[in-house]
């Protein structure tokens, strides 16, 4: 069953289009916020490489990005503590993702 809100999903960089060569947020015209989730610490993975693209893509709709805590490591070290943060993560990010829902119904 598809989520109730308009998600995409991405395991990869890819290249981003600038507002001046190719599509800007007028592309996507029922985006009313960002929201990026990533398993990693937020100092790794691909948030590093897309915020500055994909905030210059949304303008001035709201976004948010939920990751684990910056890090040195990209492991948690134990079991335990990554599937708290785990947890957290999803938690926080599916609690935002619901009020964005309620509020359009």
């Amino acid at each position: 069953m598809p989520p109730p809100w308009p998600s995409a999903a991405s395991s990869s960089s890819c290249r981003f289009p600038s507002p001046t060569s190719g599509p800007s947020s007028a592309a996507i015209p029922d985006l009313d916020e960002l929201l990026w989730v990533q398993e990693e610490p937020e100092n790794m993975g691909a948030w590093e490489f897309v915020r500055p693209q994909l905030t210059e893509l949304v303008g001035t709709r709201p976004s948010a990005s939920f990751a684990r805590p910056r890090s040195a490591s990209s492991a948690e070290g134990s079991v335990a503590s990554h599937t708290q943060h785990q947890e957290r993560l999803i938690r926080q990010a599916l609690e935002v993702l619901s009020a964005t829902v309620s509020g359009r119904s």
